[in-house]
């Protein structure tokens, strides 16, 4: 991949689900990126057959090694985002790592390492927008166990929306329109990688429907940014 000036290699791919996610996955633990599960497939960049593979990449994490997320059916929209902490994605499943909800099917849940930016781009990364203020990890805040990244998190409504904010308004955006993992694996959710619209953003978000199965999320990972 030389998005970017290039040096990306493909780590994770939140492809086709096949029944479930708990199925897809072979295991309780199947969040995209986050846990290990899956047969390693440079091919899955076409054929979209899901694995979460960062685990063949520790020994190359680095604090100030870069992630990627792309959509194979809708390409336009980019978000890279820094590691921040190498030790926590190796070790996204320890005890001091986890949340948990007694009341939900999807009882645990890890938390992401606090970033101190992220880039988007709306033109296939052939320019980005570098956002520094009001980057934020999801807290305890939404117990339901939302699983992502804010922008200007002090402007959210009670709960992340899918609709919040804009690229270009210079407003807040909810996890809903970046990256928000979903916890839960039963009903409409059993085919949903994610809540809302992966890489929903502005301005081709009015071409979305309403059913948030997206099948086609990938995921990068390069040591250092260029």
């Amino acid at each position: 991949m030389e998005t970017d000036d290039g040096g990306w290699a493909l780590v994770t791919v939140a492809g086709t689900i096949t029944t479930s996610k708990r199925e897809t996955a072979q295991q309780d633990e199947f969040f995209p990126l986050l846990d290990v599960w899956g047969e390693y497939d440079a091919g899955s960049f076409t054929s979209l057959r899901s694995f979460s593979r960062l685990d063949l990449f520790y020994g190359l994490l680095r604090d100030d090694g870069e992630f990627m997320a792309t959509r194979q059916r809708r390409t336009w929209n980019l978000m890279i985002w820094p590691v921040g902490n190498a030790s926590r994605w190796r070790n996204m499943r320890t005890e001091d790592n986890i949340r948990r909800a007694a009341n939900y099917q999807q009882r645990w849940w890890p938390k992401l390492p606090e970033i101190d930016y992220m880039r988007l781009s709306i033109d296939y990364g052939n320019t980005f927008q570098r956002r520094q203020v009001g980057v934020s990890v999801t807290g305890s805040e939404y117990p339901e166990g939302h699983v992502g990244y804010y922008l200007n998190p002090e402007n959210l409504d009670e709960r992340p929306s899918c609709n919040s904010g804009g690229f270009n308004a210079g407003k807040y955006m909810g996890p809903g329109q970046l990256l928000l993992w979903e916890v839960f694996e039963h009903s409409k959710w059993t085919t949903q990688w994610f809540q809302c619209h992966a890489l929903g953003f502005e301005p081709h978000a009015d071409s979305f429907d309403g059913y948030y199965d997206d099948q086609d999320v990938l995921f990068w990972y390069r040591t250092s940014s260029p």
